[in-house]
């Protein structure tokens, strides 16, 4: 979703690099561009799983899930958002799981699970 768009996935969607080309798995990017995910969405092997940006906002449902990605959740510069429902998965990135950076800010849901990832949450700028 980019430039005040708004983009709503059912339950179970996915997003998965392919050809071994990194790409962000769900972006909101801009004022006003949002993203909803029902729930056990799931992102693999992106350089971020779950991007909100430059003033974007994410909403993720109950079991959300990243995977394999640099960054698994991320909410980077002021006024970007992304709020992570219940129970959410976060596993085997290169970096963090979860990354507030530049005034981006996450919430994460009651149950949220990191494993396996260089950093569990990382908050910087």
């Amino acid at each position: 979703a980019l430039e005040g768009g708004t983009l709503r996935t059912g339950s179970a969607c996915s997003a998965t690099a392919s050809s071994g080309q990194l790409a962000t798995g769900f972006l909101a990017e801009g004022p006003g561009s949002r993203i909803e995910c029902g729930p056990e969405g799931i992102a693999m092997d992106c350089a971020t799983g779950f991007l909100a940006e430059t003033g974007g906002c994410v909403v993720l449902g109950a079991l959300s899930g990243a995977q394999g990605c640099t960054h698994g959740f991320s909410a980077s510069d002021a006024g970007s958002s992304l709020s992570i429902g219940a129970g959410c998965t976060a596993s085997d990135h290169k970096v963090a799981s979860f990354l507030a950076v530049g005034g981006g800010k996450i919430a994460i849901g009651h149950g949220a699970v990191s494993k396996g990832n260089r950093h569990a949450a990382m908050a910087t700028g």
